[in-house]
């Protein structure tokens, strides 16, 4: 029986777009999958803007957070085949910035795939 258990993806920074703003730059990122399939995006430090949505650009496996002043950052990191099958199928994600290990903010947004 093959166990669900939780998958994280490191995270960099490779591109900017629509602004000269990063707000994602210096901010430590991790995609995390829990047992049943649901995916969070867990931060240690608030971005410098609001996160409206995130893209999943498939052809390339990367993920892409969209913010409310129309800057775009792609997450440096490439999807393994398990995240990219699972991040194929999901709707909704999570960003939940952690604060000495307990949640302190946290943003529902849409996964659209691109």
């Amino acid at each position: 029986m093959d166990k669900n258990v939780p998958q994280a993806a490191a995270r960099q920074i490779s591109e900017v777009h629509h602004g000269s703003h990063n707000p994602i730059e210096g901010v430590p990122i991790s995609i995390v999958v829990n047992a049943r399939g649901r995916m969070c995006m867990l931060h240690s430090k608030p971005f410098g803007a609001t996160p409206v949505w995130i893209k999943y650009l498939t052809n390339k496996r990367k993920v892409k957070i969209v913010f409310d002043n129309g800057v775009e950052c792609v997450i440096d990191y490439l999807m393994d085949d398990k995240l990219h099958k699972l991040l194929l199928n999901v709707t909704k994600l999570f960003l939940i910035r952690m604060e000495n290990g307990m949640p302190v903010e946290g943003y529902d947004t849409n996964l659209i795939k691109e």
